[in-house]
């Protein structure tokens, strides 16, 4: 959060700006709303669509997951057990406090997470909190159980999951069971400047790139060429004070993107020298020179 801080003047940059007021982009608490739940139900009604339908209640693609539901109903559950331990006057078991703070942590960040974003793909916490309060459950549950017993309830739940879980994958590169990081990508010369063109997600590419060259995203959904100009203004001034290569890093087939962009940093691009970039990229992709004007 200090070097958000330090380097845009706002710890959670780009979000909550109307309370941070960074000079680099407008003063305003912008946020994506459109899956922000309008009445009380649908807190209620995700959980269970998510686990048994695909539904695109907080997505824009189709998807189902029952961690969400798994972890509401263990969080839940403890809540309920500690209350009850504490009406009959018995004895709390020695994690109680631990498993308190897991429920109500998890129960509050999906309160929170729903009402100001709403969208699934920003409940990784969730999904990791409540896978490890699954694992502790089952855990619990197999030491009641006898072995046999206990094998056969972890498997069921797991293979469970397994069937009802479809992974959307946002038009990023699809989970195969390879590494993530394994793109063959061209070498380029030493202090060379890559200025991506594109709004697809390429954010992965950045620390594989042979070399560290350096990098500026000049056209995404925070800033380009007609809004949040103070900071075009930024990227602008880092290409100029550049004293190496220039590249355009473009998706193919998409022209009018980099000519948006490239006349602002006043530079041209070398279509003789674009490369195209080895599969596993999301969108076709191309590397090009770009020559000072």
């Amino acid at each position: 959060m200090w070097k958000m801080y330090s380097s845009f003047d706002n710890p959670l940059f780009p979000y909550f700006n109307g309370v941070f007021k960074s000079p680099l982009i407008d003063s305003e608490n912008a946020r994506d709303v459109r899956f922000v739940p309008r009445n009380v139900i649908t807190f209620f009604q995700f959980p269970v669509f998510s686990a048994l339908v695909p539904n695109t209640l907080h997505s824009e693609i189709p998807l189902r997951d029952p961690r969400l539901l798994s972890g509401a109903v263990i969080a839940i559950g403890w809540i309920i057990a500690a209350a009850i331990r504490v009406l009959l006057r018995k004895s709390q078991r020695e994690t109680w406090s631990l498993d308190l703070f897991m429920a109500a942590a998890y129960l509050l960040m999906y309160v929170v997470g729903l009402s100001f974003f709403g969208i699934y793909r920003y409940t990784i916490v969730l999904e990791l909190l409540g896978a490890a309060m699954l694992f502790v459950a089952l855990i619990r549950l197999r030491q009641r159980l006898s072995h046999a017993d206990g094998l056969a309830v972890c498997t069921m739940t797991f293979l469970a999951i397994m069937v009802l879980t479809s992974w959307p994958d946002w038009g990023r590169v699809p989970l195969d069971g390879g590494p993530y990081f394994r793109n063959n990508l061209p070498g380029l010369p030493p202090s060379s400047l890559i200025v991506a063109t594109t709004m697809e997600p390429i954010g992965y590419l950045v620390p594989q790139w042979p070399g560290n060259p350096a990098f500026y995203s000049a056209l995404t959904n925070i800033s380009g060429p007609t809004y949040n100009l103070r900071l075009q203004d930024e990227i602008v001034a880092g290409v100029l004070a550049h004293k190496g290569p220039i590249y355009i890093l473009r998706a193919m087939g998409k022209p009018d993107d980099s000519k948006l962009v490239t006349s602002r940093l006043r530079i041209s691009i070398n279509d003789g020298t674009c490369r195209a970039l080895e599969q596993p990229v999301p969108v076709p992709l191309e590397i090009c020179e770009a020559n000072r004007i």
